[in-house]
């Protein structure tokens, strides 16, 4: 994981994470039965996709084919790189993922006006695979009470507290649901299928992460700007690589770079996203500043030491008012990219914007770049782009009575993609 550094106008230094973080959704491989439909819309949205993490929450949405009635539900089962997404074949669990303490989150149903929630919770078991000797890597969710699903439903069904594989790369979702009680046994016993498709996710701890099953995805993040295909081939550090996105953010004098209350300090970092996802791409920001969205002094992140708060009203960063935003620039091309390398756009998201900066915070934590899957800043608008290229400009200043100390905040980008 990469950093950023924020000084304040008289401590040394505080350092602050930009990593990248990425959750890739793919199609279903070949159905495995003839009598099951390929289901479509379908992504499976991480809120960490770091090797390791723990009480992770994973969000599967998807539209369905045959209907489902009360009793009915979906499995969602995970499988390692070697196994793979084949729906009919043998599946062993990505290592060190753990599903033990998986539970049912929000549950939502859209039948064509928008999701809302669901009458019930459901049930949610999580099991070995029988020939498996490893840890969980399936869980069985059941429809509850009232909630029941037609034909072009949207179902949205969100699991917390899962741990992630302990290794960086690949691993496989499978999607099997059932028009009534699931009769899941395990991936060579799938039971009475009534629809089925596949997903593709990755675990990283690195900058640049490619993740391919049929379709694909590539989003990395630079210190500079990057050249096509996200700087790759090119000889590290030279101009158009992909280089560490650590940055010092103040006014220089001497030996010394702090912020002023004079003067707003800005630097700039640099995102770059590919995907052949029919629905597009989102990439959202992520702050780990809980109830406070800015940068907190002396790390501690509570409302009490955010004394440079985030600009939560899209506009201008005043010197001598204690602020910290961002400004999503207008999409770019890769100096060195032709025509042929390069389709579709990015665009910001919300009300970011390249003239204004801004800092999506909501109190709360519940939504916002503190919630649980960060504040969309840019997007593909809903269709494939290939060798874009986005500058985000964080810019800071404090007040004359800002108090001195190490400021700081990690953040991280999270690229979800739909198929």
């Amino acid at each position: 994981m990469k950093s950023l550094r924020f000084l304040d106008r008289r401590a040394g230094y505080s350092l602050a994470s930009i990593g990248m973080l990425l959750g890739v959704v793919a199609p279903a491989a070949l159905p495995a039965f003839a009598t099951a439909d390929v289901l479509t819309s379908r992504s499976v949205t991480m809120s960490s996709s770091t090797a390791s993490a723990t009480n992770v929450s994973y969000t599967a949405q998807f539209t369905v084919a045959t209907p489902i009635v009360v009793g009915g539900g979906f499995v969602l089962q995970f499988c390692d790189s070697a196994t793979g997404p084949l729906l009919d074949q043998a599946c062993d669990e990505p290592a060190g993922m753990d599903l033990s303490s998986a539970a049912v989150g929000d549950v939502s149903i859209d039948t064509g006006s928008g999701f809302n929630a669901a009458s019930s919770a459901g049930t949610l078991t999580s099991a070995n695979e029988t020939s498996s000797s490893s840890n969980d890597n399936y869980v069985k969710w059941v429809s509850g009470t009232g909630d029941s699903l037609s034909a072009n439903d949207k179902l949205k069904v969100e699991f917390t507290g899962v741990d992630n594989p302990s290794t960086t790369g690949t691993f496989y979702a499978r999607i099997y649901t059932y028009a009534s009680t699931p009769d899941f046994t395990d991936s060579t016993t799938p039971g009475t299928i009534a629809d089925n498709g596949s997903v593709a996710l990755s675990t990283t701890s690195a900058i640049g992460v490619t993740a391919y099953v049929l379709e694909s995805m590539t989003f990395c993040v630079s210190g500079q700007d990057i050249d096509k295909n996200c700087g790759n081939g090119i000889t590290p550090g030279d101009p158009g690589s992909v280089t560490n996105p650590s940055m010092t953010i103040g006014q220089t004098s001497g030996n010394v770079t702090a912020l002023s209350a004079t003067a707003v300090s800005t630097k700039n970092a640099y995102a770059q996203l590919s995907t052949n996802a029919s629905g597009g791409a989102v990439v959202n920001l992520k702050s780990d500043a809980t109830g406070c969205g800015g940068l907190y002094r002396n790390g501690v992140s509570d409302a009490g030491h955010c004394n440079i708060p985030p600009l939560t009203t899209a506009g201008a960063i005043t010197a001598g008012t204690a602020k910290f935003g961002v400004e999503v620039g207008d999409a770019t091309d890769p100096s060195d990219a032709v025509a042929a390398d390069m389709s579709g756009t990015l665009q910001q998201a919300g009300s970011y914007s390249a003239s204004d900066y801004l800092f999506g915070y909501m109190s709360g934590d519940a939504s916002g770049v503190t919630g649980p899957y960060g504040d969309p800043i840019f997007n593909s608008n809903s269709l494939p782009v290939s060798n874009k290229n986005v500058p985000l400009t964080f810019g800071a200043t404090i007040a004359n009575n800002t108090p001195a100390g190490v400021y700081g905040a990690k953040l991280n980008l999270i690229a979800t993609g739909t198929f």
